[in-house]
């Protein structure tokens, strides 16, 4: 993430930002932060994921976002656009616009060399003080592999590994991801 302004801003200035500019911005405590382009492993990887996915839920009441969908972690605090999100029942939004969801279930990164870091870290632990997320899937774009966690009790969360088949199953949706089908012509 390029870091914009060094000034603080406010949620205000910043949803006026957001709705005047061609680029997309990540809002963290007052400072904002330029969403950079995805390289092509990145965005065929997201498509293969909301095609699989849409299909899977298009007769269920859940509903699959791509990387428009901005969420609210904290109010007021942090503000940023996952891959792709996923909210079953029940949407809630910020907004009267309903640019803004603030309930998803399940949130997927693709990660890329520049944001692995901060998404397996520092973008972690702030979804997880979603209360609705129950499921974050981290998904390589360098090399064939997804990982699914899940929040267990008492606010802990798994790691669940691909079966030999290379499938990973996701326990709050029971549905299984079938990783030859997710990397369908990536190449490495």
């Amino acid at each position: 993430m390029e870091n914009l302004a060094q000034k603080f801003i406010t949620e205000e200035e910043y949803f006026e930002l957001e709705e005047n500019s061609e680029v997309k911005h990540e809002y963290f405590y007052g400072e904002i932060f330029a969403m950079a382009g995805a390289k092509n492993n990145h965005n065929l990887l997201v498509v293969n994921l909301t095609g699989i996915l849409y299909n899977h839920f298009k007769s269920k009441p859940c509903y699959v976002y791509p990387s428009d969908m901005r969420v609210s972690v904290e109010k007021g605090k942090y503000y940023t656009y996952p891959d792709i999100s996923i909210v079953c029942g029940k949407r809630e939004f910020l907004d009267k616009n309903e640019t803004t969801l603030t309930n998803p279930n399940l949130i997927i990164e693709a990660l890329s060399y520049s944001t692995e870091k901060y998404d397996r870290r520092k973008k972690f632990q702030s979804y997880r003080t979603i209360p609705s997320l129950n499921t974050y899937i981290l998904v390589a774009t360098d090399y064939k592999q997804i990982e699914v966690y899940s929040k267990t009790g008492n606010n802990s969360w798994t790691l669940t590994d691909p079966d030999a088949n290379q499938k990973n199953y996701i326990p709050s949706l029971d549905f299984t991801l079938d990783l030859n089908e997710v990397y369908q012509k990536i190449e490495f």
